[in-house]
């Protein structure tokens, strides 16, 4: 007996130490683990992801372990040829707490609302996965449509006068529809806040603009740390537009790490207490009165040619002013019109004076809800329109044919003696010789023959160079000698592989913050992948370098940089010296004096815009010459107003009585190129295979000034459909920012030249061959 309770005794004690050890691996194993959060409002700001543009993803991590470890975290993305980018970024996670991140992709131009973001963390010594998140963003915004960044909540500061409030005041286009006055569909990404904006300028490419309320976080905030600051600046300085709404008392951003950036300084800001004015703010609506309210006058240097008024009140004060920053622009208000006390008078009024027009160079007339839904009932207001995409000709400009061309045609010609030999001719042939039996023996012979000779000739023929062709954006800035450099390109390597390439390979890896990426130019989804889809990892906080696999055919890439071109630099073949200039007004207010051509290339096409910095005079006018080409080393002379000098846009009136082409240079060229399409790719328009030098000339000048131009023709005449212009690419061409301050805009066009831009491709620098967008602006001193 005693023997047998000792055996049952055992028994239990052996089961509850099987059960221990079972929990104990359990709890060890949860103890290994990493809890990982993503959101969809985590992924791209405000849960809004555009195809093609750089997104941002915040983790939310927690690492169960009892000591500190170091993790990879990394987001898993398809590129244009099908591989996958492993976006990668190392963080030591501290024991038991919670922390943030950011991780940064660009999906590419097919993604749509179907599509997740992968995000896993592995182990860095292991390799180890520890935690798994697959989520969709909460927006996939079109990808020809613009986002308005808000910090802070509250009104519309005017802004719902440009988006409409039914779908009968807007053209359907999936399910992002653009104001019947806009050539384009914008989205206000609303209630951001700068202790959680991103780490990376890059993570802000969603926004054209981005707009600061005095709710939307303090910039010196406890929360906001100097990266997050650098972000803001550095994307300011590469093209950003920031407007920042002054409160009346108690403002911190002259004391923050973003002061310099601002027009003026706390010295030259002044209370006063008026009424809100009407050239601004518009008229309160029946039944309400306007009372006074507290503003900030902005005094500013009126010396200073990179600042600019934009709007006073009736006694002279300056409300609104603007700076010009890098390549970008800050806009200051010293009236807040987010604020309680104008929401509570009914303002800024639907109807108000067209302050945003003056801001981003819209040209968008402004109505009533009631006029609009009169008008359209009335059958004055089209529902009828054409949409045509200024940028469908891009793949054509980069698409290497030279080496698919060849092949092709080999292949079709070998593919056809062989039919007919194996075909007809050998029948005919072993026929007459009643040789049938030896058919199959011919035929196999024949396989293996013509295998040979497609395989030799495909060797023969193939490109053994690498080379580079591109579509190359380069703005130059005279004030600080720095440049902006935005490219896409094809490379070319006669290689099986991986190929490492990096942008700007002299700087060092800490400060490198320039961008290589793709996603492709089209958002066909037809498009061939590779049937052998490859991994490659980028460093996701500066995604400048890539090891990219190579199958001997061509990649689309897109790379950016800012930085000086003066000088050289590994994988640059050509330096790029900023054009010098001596001009100053006559009395007339024109510029008059010399410009010179320090670049080692002609320019063809040469353009001109004179803006007087008032917001609402500019001319423009091409190089008088008959080739109309500056030479390198050549200097031209302004004595007196140019000839042929034209408005750039003329606003309009009234809608009913408007002529398009009437409506300066922007406006000929809106008549001109109504209802074409250009380029290989194109869904929109009529459309022509292979675009010409004019036609490319005239739409990337379009597209130098998309905001400011002639609203679409929108009345119903001889049931003409109304144009509208879109863009899928290319929205760092817009240049009507650089309009705002008084200056001098130079633009020309370089063909066959090398690529501006320090690419290293395995350590050389490859031939490159290809169109560049040359842009200089000059400030004019009275």
């Amino acid at each position: 007996m005693p023997g047998y309770l000792e055996n049952i005794m055992k028994r239990y004690l052996f089961a509850i130490l099987i059960g221990l050890l079972f929990v104990s691996s359990n709890a060890f194993g949860q103890l290994d683990t990493v809890d990982l959060s993503v959101q969809a409002s985590d992924i791209g700001l405000g849960g809004i992801v555009r195809p093609g543009t750089w997104t941002p993803v915040r983790l939310n991590l927690v690492s169960n372990a009892a000591e500190p470890r170091a993790v990879i975290c990394q987001l898993r993305m398809r590129d244009d040829g099908g591989d996958v980018v492993l976006m990668q970024r190392e963080v030591t996670l501290q024991a038991q707490v919670q922390q943030s991140m950011w991780l940064y992709g660009k999906p590419v131009m097919t993604f749509n609302r179907n599509d997740t973001f992968q995000i896993e963390v592995l182990d860095k010594e292991s390799g180890v996965m520890l935690a798994r998140v697959e989520e969709k963003p909460q927006k996939v915004l079109y990808e020809r449509s613009s986002a308005i960044g808000v910090m802070g909540a509250g009104g519309s500061m005017g802004l719902n006068a440009y988006m409409g409030e039914s779908s009968n005041e807007s053209w359907g286009l999936g399910n992002d529809k653009p104001y019947f006055t806009q050539h384009e569909y914008f989205l206000q990404v609303r209630d951001l806040s700068f202790d959680r904006l991103p780490d990376r300028w890059y993570g802000l490419s969603l926004l054209n603009t981005m707009i600061w309320n005095p709710n939307g976080g303090s910039p010196s905030g406890s929360r906001v740390n100097d990266a997050m600051l650098q972000a803001v600046r550095e994307w300011v300085e590469r093209g950003g537009h920031l407007v920042v709404m002054l409160p009346p008392v108690g403002q911190q951003w002259t004391s923050s790490g973003l002061a310099d950036l601002l027009p003026v300084d706390k010295t030259r800001m002044r209370l006063i207490t008026a009424k809100p004015p009407q050239n601004i703010v518009g008229r309160p609506p029946v039944g309400r009165v306007a009372s006074e309210i507290q503003m900030l006058a902005l005094d500013v240097d009126q010396r200073d040619p990179l600042v600019s008024v934009i709007g006073r009140d009736v006694n002279g004060n300056a409300l609104i002013v603007s700076k010009r920053y890098g390549f970008g622009t800050v806009t200051v208000f010293g009236i807040d019109m987010n604020s309680a006390s104008l929401r509570q008078m009914g303002l800024p009024g639907r109807e108000l004076y067209p302050i945003w027009n003056r801001i981003f160079g819209w040209q968008s007339p402004t109505y009533r809800n009631a006029f609009v839904k009169e008008e359209v009932k009335a059958g004055r207001i089209t529902s009828s329109y054409t949409g045509n995409d200024l940028t469908d000709f891009w793949g054509s400009m980069i698409t290497m044919k030279n080496t698919t061309g060849p092949a092709l045609l080999l292949a079709l010609l070998v593919f056809a003696v062989y039919w007919l030999v194996a075909g007809p001719i050998s029948f005919f042939v072993l026929k007459a010789r009643k040789k049938h039996k030896y058919s199959w023996v011919v035929f196999s012979g024949l396989v293996l023959i013509f295998v040979g000779i497609a395989w030799g000739g495909a060797y023969m023929i193939r490109p053994t160079d690498a080379s580079i062709t591109h579509l190359t954006l380069l703005d130059m800035d005279s004030v600080t000698g720095k440049s902006r450099v935005k490219s896409w390109m094809s490379v070319y390597m006669p290689t099986f592989g991986n190929v490492e390439l990096d942008v700007a390979p002299d700087m060092g890896v800490a400060d490198n913050r320039e961008l290589l990426s793709s996603p492709g130019v089209s958002s066909d989804k037809l498009r061939s992948r590779f049937l052998d889809p490859q991994n490659y990892d980028v460093r996701s906080s500066g995604p400048h370098r890539a090891v990219v696999p190579f199958r001997s055919t061509t990649k689309m890439l897109e790379a950016d940089f800012y930085g000086e071109l003066s000088e050289e630099q590994s994988g640059l073949k050509d330096i790029w010296p900023t054009p010098t200039a001596n001009l100053r007004l006559d009395d007339r207010g024109w510029p008059i004096g010399e410009l010179k051509n320090t670049l080692p290339f002609a320019l063809r096409d040469v353009a001109f815009v004179y803006s007087k910095g008032n917001g609402r005079e500019f001319w423009f006018w091409r190089l008088q010459k008959t080739d109309k080409k500056w030479f390198s080393g050549e200097t031209l002379k302004f004595e007196k107003r140019e000839k042929g000098a034209q408005p750039l846009i003329m606003p309009i009136a009234r809608y009913d009585k408007r002529i398009l082409r009437q409506e300066g240079y922007l406006g000929k060229l809106s008549v001109k190129h109504a209802g074409r399409g250009l380029g290989l790719g194109g869904f929109q328009g009529g459309g022509i295979s292979e675009p010409g030098k004019v036609e490319v000339t005239e739409r990337l000048e379009m597209l130098s000034f998309y905001a400011m131009l002639p609203t679409p023709d929108f009345r119903v005449q001889n049931n003409k459909d109304a144009n509208y212009f879109s863009r899928a690419l290319g929205r760092e061409f817009d240049i009507s920012d650089w309009t705002k301050q008084r200056g001098l805009i130079v633009i020309g066009y370089m063909d066959d030249g090398s690529l501006p831009l320090p690419l290293s491709v395995d350590g050389t620098m490859l031939p490159s061959k290809g169109t560049t967008v040359v842009r200089w602006w000059l400030p004019i001193v009275k």
